[in-house]
């Protein structure tokens, strides 16, 4: 009797033990590099959408919203050997028709904001863009703080932009 309970309590630790190494090893995958797919999985997995295409290079493209707000999701230094392509950098990006924005609302934001990087695109409309390297390696929760990030910059972005005192 008593070995059966004690049995059954090991066993029972040991299956703890094993979920709880899955989620730690898990938390710490790193990423020197990743992949469309990594990044729409990471991106699916907090909640948010992403649908994975590809652009003009051959690279990979997201495409997708944040509460309500639609982003795009570019990678660079794509290794064109690898299939799918491992890309080191990555970088946010959205536009905003506000026809009554400044370049000097803009440099306002830029110098109020560490994440976002605020400009006036050619077609009158405004642009914020988040750039992040995984060059050297960084772990799965590193990207999604950024995604993070990313999402403060993005759905905060108008009213920061054109209130500049928030």
């Amino acid at each position: 009797m008593f070995s059966r309970s004690l049995t059954q309590a090991l066993s029972g630790a040991f299956l703890a033990g094993m979920v709880f190494s899955g989620s730690a090893a898990q938390a710490q995958q790193m990423f020197d590099a990743a992949t469309g797919q990594d990044l729409a999985a990471i991106l699916q997995e907090l909640g948010y959408s992403a649908q994975l295409g590809v652009d003009t290079q051959g690279d990979p493209m997201i495409t997708g919203a944040i509460d309500g707000k639609g982003y795009m999701l570019y990678f660079y230094r794509c290794d064109e050997n690898t299939n799918p392509r491992r890309c080191l950098d990555l970088q946010f990006s959205a536009s905003f028709p506000m026809p009554s924005v400044t370049l000097e609302m803009v440099n306002t934001y830029n110098q109020n904001n560490r994440f976002g990087q605020a400009y006036i695109n050619a077609d009158g409309t405004v642009g914020v863009d988040m750039s992040v390297t995984l060059q050297g390696g960084v772990t799965r929760q590193n990207i999604k703080e950024n995604i993070d990030w990313w999402k403060t910059a993005l759905t905060s972005f108008e009213e920061k932009l054109t209130s500049p005192a928030q």
